[in-house]
């Protein structure tokens, strides 16, 4: 801090002396963030896909894409009024997860419940509900194909959508707020299921 303060007046010089001292600072401490190469996932993929009803925001779609990658997610719907792969924006957020994934884009999610539905999928809504039920405790079953649906950001999921529901289990808040965002909804709800799946 010291070379810092005693060069006042003297801006280039002032940042070079910072970062030299940060510089002999950082090779000191014992901790560093990994790079990607580093890292090794589990890589366990999930009997869960996700089914999004009426997302508008290409961002949320993007990210969405990544959340599910994430989690051993191996497929994902994407119905309703919703951006495709061809917005610039999804394909920049999603950050290449839609070319690891199977992303299904579906105009009617009647069709595609009807189908998940001759698979045998167990239909689950992260939704807040008159039935819903705290995520932290819900059982879900080891060889259950599980469908989770998220809904629109204004609106959530609709009630003919809700109606076709097995379940809905709603995420704890400690503030104020009953919502929070749809895509940080999905990963706190993955994280949950796929943490059961693995116990």
């Amino acid at each position: 801090t010291s070379k810092c303060l005693k060069n006042i007046g003297f801006i280039e010089y002032i940042f070079d002396e910072c970062g030299i001292f940060v510089d002999e600072f950082n090779s000191n401490i014992k901790m560093r963030q990994l790079e990607h190469n580093e890292t090794n996932n589990a890589s366990i993929k999930s009997s869960i896909v996700v089914v999004s009803e009426d997302i508008r925001t290409p961002e949320n779609i993007g990210m969405m894409l990544r959340v599910a990658e994430s989690f051993g997610i191996d497929e994902v719907y994407i119905c309703g009024d919703s951006p495709d792969l061809n917005n610039k924006k999804v394909r920049k957020t999603s950050r290449s997860t839609e070319n690891q994934i199977k992303v299904v884009f579906c105009h009617s999610i009647e069709s595609t419940m009807a189908q998940l539905k001759t698979m045998d999928y167990r239909f689950i809504a992260l939704e807040l509900t008159t039935v819903s039920k705290d995520i932290r405790s819900y059982e879900l079953g080891q060889n259950q194909k599980t469908a989770l649906f998220v809904g629109s950001e204004r609106n959530g999921i609709t009630a003919k959508t809700l109606a076709q529901m097995d379940d809905a289990v709603y995420i704890p808040m400690k503030g104020q707020n009953s919502s929070i965002n749809v895509v940080n909804a999905l990963a706190i709800g993955l994280y949950e299921l796929t943490n059961k799946l693995e116990a």
